[in-house]
């Protein structure tokens, strides 16, 4: 078995070094929120560790493999496993239609590459020639035509964070200073855009560039960071809903 077959079967997968581990998740043996799967590594073994209790066999079984497809899998073992990228999530990027045009894949140690069906049932690792589009684009239009606030944040990750909360967001690929005109003209017509700004600098710069971007499509465009809480910084809306913040809460920062 790879371990990326598995880790795609995973829901709120992210880099697990706190934990000891390489990646946590959302447990799918038991309704979790707060990610308390444990995925690892050790000889060439899938380890799995549930900390709320959950049984292994219990987690492989609603994953749909068994416990043997742990024990040999198709990855490197710990003595080299650090200098290997895995990845950790890919995000489609589509048309109007919700046709993939491209993805960007996120590796762990945290890198990212764009990539791109080449129509034959291969892949590009590149966007080459490709338009860049913006994040979750279907969706985006939908809100634009039924008058709802769109959100820009700088990543994917916040975006799909935003988009679990019953918000509309939408990024550029390939993180700050990357979001062009071609990305703002899908938002001609919007009622409200909201940007939320990474919590430093370059992060500061890239929400005043898609506010003066966006601003030639939409005449109500706001942009804000996000208060710390709890004594944890939040950088950006992902750290909002990982340190206790409710969709409420955001809502009534964003509306001020």
């Amino acid at each position: 078995m790879n371990i990326n077959d598995l880790l795609d079967k995973l829901s709120g997968l992210k880099n697990g070094k706190i934990t000891g581990s390489q990646w946590t998740a959302r447990c799918p043996a038991h309704e979790d929120k707060h990610a308390s799967l444990s995925i690892g590594i050790d000889n060439g073994k899938i380890l799995l560790k549930c900390h709320v209790g959950c049984k292994t066999n219990d987690i492989c079984s609603k994953l749909g493999i068994t416990l043997r497809d742990l024990m040999a899998i198709d990855a490197p073992s710990n003595s080299n496993q650090s200098s290997k990228k895995q990845i950790e999530a890919t995000y489609d990027y589509t048309d109007e239609n919700g046709k993939l045009v491209y993805q960007t894949v996120r590796f762990y140690p945290k890198s990212f590459q764009q990539r791109r069906p080449d129509g034959k049932g291969g892949i590009i690792h590149n966007i080459k020639g490709i338009s860049p589009l913006p994040y979750k684009l279907p969706q985006l239009l939908d809100a634009v035509r039924d008058g709802h606030t769109v959100f820009i944040a700088e990543g994917e990750k916040d975006c799909d964070k935003l988009t679990e909360n019953g918000f509309t967001a939408t990024c550029n690929s390939g993180g700050a200073g990357k979001w062009y005109e071609c990305h703002s003209q899908w938002l001609k017509g919007a009622a409200r855009i909201s940007i939320i700004s990474d919590k430093d600098d370059p992060g500061r710069n890239h929400a005043i560039a898609v506010a003066i971007s966006v601003s030639d499509f939409c005449d109500d465009v706001h942009a804000f960071q996000l208060p710390n809480l709890n004594g944890s910084i939040v950088k950006d809306a992902y750290d909002w809903f990982k340190f206790g913040g409710s969709k409420e809460q955001l809502a009534q920062i964003e509306s001020n």
